[in-house]
């Protein structure tokens, strides 16, 4: 869940698993939250992978990028 605390404050309200509470996690702006996000789901682990998508309500959410550092794995293993 997000909420808008103000205009510089986002709260994200995540549960990652039954044995854990849910947890409340604070960012400036959507980009830093589209990164939190991002750097946790955005891995492959040396597998092809989809890779993920983060909308708010119908569309993309504002400042949407993919995780540089899987990227930046995925040029390394093209074959030249």
């Amino acid at each position: 869940m997000l909420l808008k605390k103000s205009d510089d404050e986002w709260w994200f309200i995540e549960k990652i698993s039954f044995q854990e509470p849910y947890q409340l996690v604070v960012f400036k702006n959507k980009v830093a939250l589209n990164d939190y996000l991002m750097a946790k789901y955005d891995v492959s682990w040396d597998q092809s992978t989809a890779r993920p998508l983060i909308f708010e309500n119908d569309r993309l959410i504002e400042g949407f990028r993919l995780n540089p550092e899987t990227t930046k794995k995925e040029k390394e293993q093209e074959p030249v």
